[in-house]
């Protein structure tokens, strides 16, 4: 134990060591050679709780199918395909949330509707689920994925529904809603970029903001900008919004220390922060998106959630879709709270801000729409899942047709359903106030009918809980990244496989 404590356990292997170690160290061939963990435990491990896995998904009638795809360091590209087991899963209550493992990954030659398709349909085989179990398929945007889905997977999987997750669509709404900012995301990452190289110089910044009085809460660095977390940018145009009026004196400061050698950010923003005119435009703009962001951030973080929002996620695209064409035409009286900062700024200039503002909400407003129009593959089925909801039934309409994109809706009997939203579910509106409402209470109130109409708790035990992001493939591709750092290049495909199917469900 002292040697291997001491000799790391790749340098054992070197034909000098391993000889001094088996003749001159006591029991010294016993010491495991350096690739004895992942020869020999990691593929037992990797089986044992690969087959706990498969006994959990055994028998299930309700299962979504959550794939994504990304190339990483080595030029490979990963396929991630994730399982979860629709039903109710509480991890302490009230909270419900979807359960989603990692079932594989799976290295691809080329990315296309085929090979994701075949992927996906071995998955599925060697967990031995019945394809009748397939209820939800759940991946980005990506067209491939949609032609994989739709020339392939919807054929094999009878009772599956496409869906593009809803994350995925509020950052690429949130994304085209800071589309007209193009000055203010160059700032973002000209003033990121001269935090970069190691020095002193983030010392100096949290010491300029201590000596100019900012508020201990603000007394922090800005936020990175990170691709893979999706409200990174306006919590950094946030951060920017509340910092702005320390920077010209600080920017200032690191010219004067850097002088020639300046790297090219900080020289642009010293050329911009010399000029007034920049200083209240960019002030106006991270004030204006600060407050308007916060609808989209809360809507995002709500469907990047694991707790089931299908029974909503129809109304809150809607209420968005509302929002943002009601402010398409925003009159300049209601942005007057944004230009407080700039009281002498010329009518040009606060024309050109205000057609920026206008045509943020509507580049965004038209994104909402696509979706909502059919870009979202799954939208008629998540608009048909509000009836699920029994607070609904004196709202939608009471024709069982207009919810036949749900599958096996078309199987109920009319009278079980007429039943349900004429009688049963106005019984649950009348003593359960709409705003106490919870998941778990609809869960119950499924349950609890399972005698009086059995095939729609059937059904809906099944679509509550259906899976509408894939926000758990893209944390699975963080802790993919985790493993393969830039010391463990050399790891093998197979090695890193079983390491994140490890990683990830022993702590899901």
């Amino acid at each position: 134990m002292l040697v291997s404590a001491n000799i790391p356990l790749s340098k054992t292997d070197h034909p000098n060591v391993r000889e001094f170690l088996r003749t001159k160290v006591t029991n010294g061939g016993a010491i495991p050679h350096s690739h004895q963990l992942t020869d020999a435990y990691l593929p037992d491990l990797y089986e044992s709780e690969k087959s706990k896995l498969k006994h959990y998904f055994m028998d299930s009638a309700s299962v979504a199918v959550i794939v994504d795809e990304t190339s990483d360091d080595q030029g490979r590209f990963v396929l991630n395909i994730l399982l979860s087991k629709m039903e109710l899963f509480q991890t302490g209550d009230p909270v419900v949330s979807n359960k989603c493992f990692l079932a594989d990954t799976i290295f691809l030659q080329q990315t296309n509707n085929t090979t994701v398709s075949q992927a996906v349909i071995r998955t599925v085989t060697d967990y031995g689920l019945d394809f009748n179990s397939i209820r939800i398929f759940c991946t980005d945007n990506a067209a491939y994925m949609l032609k994989a889905f739709k020339d392939t997977l919807s054929v094999v999987f009878p009772n599956c529904v496409d869906i593009t997750c809803f994350a995925h669509i509020m950052n690429l709404v949130c994304e085209t809603f800071r589309q007209p900012f193009k000055d203010v995301h160059k700032f973002c990452m000209k003033f990121e970029n001269i935090f970069a190289q190691p020095g002193q110089r983030k010392a100096r910044y949290l010491k300029h903001l201590r000596e100019k009085g900012a508020a201990v809460g603000l007394q922090t660095l800005p936020p990175d900008l990170v691709a893979t977390r999706w409200n990174s940018w306006y919590e950094a145009v946030a951060y920017h919004n509340n910092h702005i009026d320390y920077y010209s004196e600080f920017i200032k400061d690191a010219m004067k220390l850097t002088g020639q050698s300046s790297s090219s950010a900080l020289k642009w923003l010293s050329e911009h922060f010399d000029v007034t005119a920049n200083v209240q435009s960019l002030k106006v703009k991270v004030a204006f998106l600060t407050n308007k962001s916060v609808p989209f951030l809360d809507l995002l973080a709500s469907f990047e959630s694991r707790v089931p929002c299908v029974l909503d996620a129809y109304e809150k695209l809607e209420d968005l879709r509302i929002l943002l064409e009601t402010n398409c035409q925003l009159p300049d009286e209601a942005c007057a709270q944004f230009f407080a900062s700039a009281t002498d700024m010329d009518t040009v200039t606060k024309t050109v801000i205000m057609q920026e503002f206008q045509a943020a909400f509507r580049l965004s407003a038209e994104k909402v729409e696509k979706y909502i129009d059919g870009g979202q593959p799954g939208i008629k089925f998540v608009k048909a899942c509000r009836i699920l909801k029994p607070q609904n039934t004196v709202l939608l309409s009471r024709n069982k047709e207009d919810y036949h994109a749900i599958p096996g809706m078309s199987d109920i009997e009319v009278a079980e359903f007429v039943k349900y939203v004429d009688v049963i579910g106005l019984e649950a509106v009348r003593s359960s106030p709409v705003a106490t409402v919870t998941l778990t209470d609809i869960t119950t109130f499924w349950k609890s009918t399972s005698d009086r109409l059995p095939g729609l708790s059937r059904l809906a035990q099944m679509y509550i809980f259906s899976v509408t992001t894939s926000a758990d493939a893209e944390r699975s591709f963080s802790k993919y990244n985790q493993l393969l750092t830039p010391q463990r290049t050399r790891l093998a495909a197979e090695t890193l496989r079983m390491l994140e199917f490890l990683y990830w469900n022993l702590n899901t």
